[in-house]
């Protein structure tokens, strides 16, 4: 296991370690406890919206929420019997308000991830390009909250998909190098519209996790120009030798033309897909749904 994914698991056991806490530390009044109880729900709901939950276990997100209303009720009963305000001086004032500040600002960013689920424009709608079992939006939205693509204008509501296994993890392990162990490496990949294959890169090698390929971003890519729809999608990251389509054909939508692999700047094997018209992302839907991080797509 390597660093980054020990910092990954510890941060997302923060809202257990947090219930815990509520629990089990004592509190010297009724507004101590509202704070400390506000602090550890609106961590635990930014979390489990902006959360990465395919590296950790897909099931964890609701189990968090579950242990969080389990310590809230728990903590509550001891409360019964105390004084509503505090009585502890400035001191203890001076804490509740630096814990209520923090709280503030983590509302703050849960406001953002929510917002984040809505288009904040008119968008595309296109053909979900994955086909076989149930899958996991590690980026999207219109925020950069839930979807790190935003800070840039022609990727600003891409999507990073995912895969997850039976036990609701994208991999075998955590970030194994062995690229077989994750769920979506080899995935057919299909067209999401009609159109013409205007660029195409298919010599890239797959890398082993978690390097990543940084001169050449795309790795294995299509663009495709969907010309009923105005837009020019892109679908990156593909595995070496898979891409099935050249320069000028044109295609069916959900006619196959690649499959997922680990090519180019990804960190694990995934799909990048984006639309976009004259230089700016456009939003994408899929049978008039918009995907953000942490909604699953199931097909069959």
């Amino acid at each position: 296991m390597t660093l980054v994914s020990i910092a990954l698991v510890s941060f997302h056991l923060l809202p257990v370690v947090s219930a815990v806490w509520l629990w089990g530390t004592g509190n010297r009044s009724r507004i101590e406890w509202v704070v400390k109880s506000a602090f550890v729900w609106v961590g635990s709901l930014f979390l489990y919206l902006a959360g990465s939950w395919a590296l950790v276990g897909y099931p964890f997100r609701y189990a968090i929420i579950i242990c969080t209303g389990v310590a809230t009720l728990l903590s509550w009963q001891k409360t019964q019997r105390l004084p509503v305000t505090p009585s502890g001086g400035w001191r203890q004032w001076t804490s509740l308000g630096s814990l209520a500040a923090t709280v503030f600002g983590i509302t703050v960013l849960l406001m953002l991830a929510w917002r984040g689920r809505q288009p904040d424009r008119v968008g595309v709608d296109l053909l979900f390009p994955l086909q076989h079992g149930t899958y996991f939006i590690g980026q999207g939205g219109s925020s950069r909250v839930v979807n790190v693509h935003r800070a840039v204008r022609l990727q600003q509501y891409a999507l990073d998909i995912d895969k997850l296994n039976r036990f609701g993890m994208s991999a075998v392990g955590l970030l194994p190098a062995e690229l077989s162990k994750y769920a979506i490496f080899g995935d057919s990949v299909v067209s999401p519209c009609d159109g013409e294959v205007v660029a195409a890169a298919d010599g890239l090698p797959d890398l082993s996790p978690p390097g990543t390929g940084r001169k050449n971003t795309r790795g294995n890519y299509i663009v495709l120009r969907c010309i009923s729809l105005n837009v020019e999608v892109l679908l990156a990251h593909l595995q070496k030798g898979s891409v099935q389509c050249r320069i000028g054909e044109a295609i069916a939508r959900g006619q196959q033309i690649a499959r997922v692999g680990n090519s180019g700047n990804t960190s694990q094997p995934h799909l990048h897909l984006q639309a976009s018209r004259n230089g700016e992302g456009v939003p994408m839907t899929f049978g008039g749904r918009f995907l953000v991080r942490n909604d699953l797509v199931r097909r069959e």
